[in-house]
């Protein structure tokens, strides 16, 4: 099964754990390709945590934001028309 991020998303995608190894706690918004073809938004937090024995780890939420992403969409879309009439 092939998923990709879109290549534009990508540094910010790596931005954001390059931030994380960093001790920020960043959040970013991707493309994302489903192995069916259909494209979907993800919600990617990402957090360093050192472990007791000094190994260092970067922890990630993955949150399927599609839906939010439509409904504000179409919500700008229904302003803009409104606005011209």
């Amino acid at each position: 099964l092939e998923r990709r991020v879109d290549g534009e998303d990508l540094p910010g995608l790596l931005a954001a754990f390059d931030s994380a190894l960093a001790g920020a706690e960043p959040v970013a918004t991707i493309r994302f390709h489903r192995a069916d073809g259909r494209l979907a938004w993800l919600r990617v937090a990402a957090r360093r945590h050192v472990a007791p024995d000094g190994t260092t780890e970067i922890l990630s939420l993955w949150a399927d934001v599609t839906r939010e992403k439509e409904l504000a969409d179409n919500l700008a879309r229904s302003t803009r028309l409104a606005q011209l009439g």
